[in-house]
């Protein structure tokens, strides 16, 4: 057993030689927004309890997705944080949030079974816990297309291609939005107490990039 921790840091414990019945139960027993996640690969179970230092930057990013997708008149339909896993792969994961841009309607009204159903074409990773287990790997097996990475300082758009992540400038779904550009949005949101104040900058950068 691994333990991971640092002040106002996520608290991490890494477990081994657990059974995939095993982390489905502490899935099942793990009450909604009590702030863990999980995450299984073929026996290795990491439990991650989250700090607010992790949580601020991801509601950031999720409200940043969202308001790029209203300026952009796309649909969109956010899971959040919903359990997702394949048994035959022995890989789950909780991503801190999830996006669909395609298959809106059809996912919106149900359960997501990775067996049948498509995955969700966006994540976003916080990963500020260096002992942490890289889950790039997970996400390619499971077929997320875009993962946003961010490591506390900067944010990665990573780009699904022949099974492996590649940094890419640009969002696949929210083109013209820019790795650099999100960053930039992201601590200027960090600073500003104010939402309001936050949202007309992101509406502002867009404006400035030609979309609205």
């Amino acid at each position: 057993m691994a333990i991971a921790t640092t002040p106002s840091a996520d608290r991490v414990v890494i477990l081994p030689n657990i059974s995939w019945d095993t982390y489905r139960r502490i899935s099942a027993e793990t009450p909604p927004g009590s702030g863990v996640r999980l995450t299984y690969d073929r026996g290795c179970l990491q439990i991650m309890t989250l700090s607010a230092r992790h949580e601020s930057p991801n509601r950031l990013l999720s409200a940043l997705v969202q308001e790029a997708a209203v300026l952009l008149d796309l649909e969109i339909y956010e899971p959040g944080s919903t359990t997702l896993d394949r048994e035959d792969l022995e890989k789950g994961c909780e991503p801190d949030t999830s996006f669909y841009f395609r298959n809106v309607s059809s996912m919106m009204t149900k359960d997501i079974d990775l067996r049948i159903d498509p995955p969700p074409d966006l994540i976003i990773e916080v990963d500020i816990t260096r002992h942490s287990l890289n889950k790039l790997p997970l996400f390619a097996a499971l077929g997320i297309s875009e993962v946003w990475r961010y490591d506390g300082k900067r944010i990665h758009f990573l780009l699904l291609q022949d099974g492996e992540y590649l940094k890419a400038t640009k969002s696949r779904w929210l083109a013209p939005l820019t790795a650099e550009a999100a960053t930039q949005l992201l601590d200027q949101g960090l600073r500003e107490p104010k939402r309001g104040v936050w949202r007309k900058t992101v509406r502002e950068w867009f404006e400035s990039a030609g979309v609205v």
